[in-house]
């Protein structure tokens, strides 16, 4: 559910309700399109791009994909209607098809086999971007992460290693100012 919407996504096409009937789905007449009509919007270009998962995330929608590929749907004026709907791709990472991506703070975290992304907002980053966090520690992560699940007053994304389910791992931010610190 997002800006009064219900969103779904079925294989590359992400579409929603009418504007404040999140149980209408039809346009009353197609001659005649409004802002509150139901929005329905094609991800593929090049190739095929299944969409995996829908992130609300600040004034868009982050829409994570099985095929490498991260994109963000937003509207012009903060407004997303069927006029001025756009879907474009931000970053381009492989990602775990059975976890999706978790919100915390202002950054969206992903995971794809044996890594963690984080992805920032617009007032983060000039462009859109996402850059792997645990670089600095290849092969410590599980291959296949399970549940996860964020601790906001400590910054602190938990998960567990869905082979080995006794072993639980951490990542936390620490910020010194604006600056985030490992």
């Amino acid at each position: 559910f997002f800006r009064n919407r219900l969103w779904f996504a079925g294989e590359d096409k992400v579409f929603s309700s009418k504007l404040n009937e999140i149980n209408n789905f039809w346009i009353d007449d197609p001659t005649s399109i409004t802002d509150e009509d139901p929005i329905d919007i094609t991800c593929s270009s090049n190739k095929y791009t299944e969409v995996v998962s829908l992130t609300p995330f600040e004034e868009y929608l982050f829409v994570n994909t099985g095929s490498d590929v991260q994109f963000t749907l937003k509207g012009s004026d903060n407004q997303i209607t069927p006029f001025t709907a756009e879907i474009s791709p931000t970053s381009f990472y492989s990602t775990a098809p059975l976890v999706n991506p978790v919100l915390l703070g202002s950054q969206i975290y992903f995971f794809d086999k044996e890594r963690l992304y984080v992805y920032f907002n617009d007032k983060t980053v000039s462009i859109n971007n996402a850059i792997e966090v645990s670089y600095h520690c290849p092969g410590y992560l599980p291959e296949d992460v399970k549940e996860t699940t964020v601790v906001s007053p400590y910054d602190t994304l938990l998960f567990i290693d869905n082979i080995d389910r006794k072993n639980l791992y951490c990542y936390t931010n620490r910020y010194s100012g604006e600056q985030v610190i490992q």
